[in-house]
């Protein structure tokens, strides 16, 4: 999907390979389609890796409230955002139907 690929352009590879996205609106973005979420509960479970400011704006821009990856996940905080690995929080979801 082209707003993976875009994410993905915006990351790097430093963070893994996108394997989600869920923008403003509450909708999640996967390779094979696009579906309304709830805004899943976050816990840290450790100090986040804060991106630099300029990939901060440009998530920020793009409304972007966090970014799964193969590693680990990108979550806003404030204007900033935060870079998670696995295994250093725990998210729960829930579907809209």
């Amino acid at each position: 999907m082209d707003v993976l690929n875009f994410i993905q352009n915006l990351l790097g590879d430093s963070f893994g390979k996108v394997v989600a996205v869920c923008k403003g609106g509450s909708w999640l973005y996967t390779k094979d389609k696009k579906v309304k979420i709830c805004i899943p509960h976050f816990k840290p479970l450790k100090e986040g890796q804060k991106l630099e400011s300029k990939l901060s704006l440009d998530l920020l821009e793009e409304e972007v409230l966090f970014v799964e990856t193969d590693k680990g996940i990108v979550i806003k905080d404030g204007t900033d955002y935060r870079f998670f690995p696995k295994g250093t929080f725990k998210m729960v979801w829930k579907n809209l139907k």
